[in-house]
């Protein structure tokens, strides 16, 4: 299975955490987790690259960094690892889950 499948999988699974920091940006810009769940699930592309964050549980970690877009058509931008907790994969939304601002917009 792909990457982005198995992304797809995990949330659509209910399989995702939110850090706090993911929560307060989330809030910060007016988006739900149902609206980054929405966008996770939208994608079309996951690109990878290895951390460089001292914060990271594992020295050079994994980040996935997903754009996709919610029901409302905002898009949202989302970064995060996938760990096992409890015997399970989940995917943790660490890092941030907020509205792009490519291009200027927003």
């Amino acid at each position: 299975m792909d990457l982005l499948t198995r992304i797809k999988r995990l949330v659509w699974d209910g399989r995702i955490r939110f850090t706090k920091k993911a929560s307060f940006e989330m809030e910060r810009d007016g988006i739900d987790e149902e609206d980054v769940e929405t966008a996770i699930i939208s994608a079309r592309r996951v690109r990878t690259k290895r951390s460089t964050s001292r914060e990271r549980r594992a020295e050079g970690e994994m980040v996935h960094i997903l754009e996709g877009i919610t029901l409302d058509g905002v898009a949202v931008y989302t970064k995060g690892v996938i760990r096992k907790f409890g015997g399970e994969e989940i995917f943790f939304v660490l890092i941030s889950a907020k509205r792009s601002r490519r291009n200027g917009r927003d």
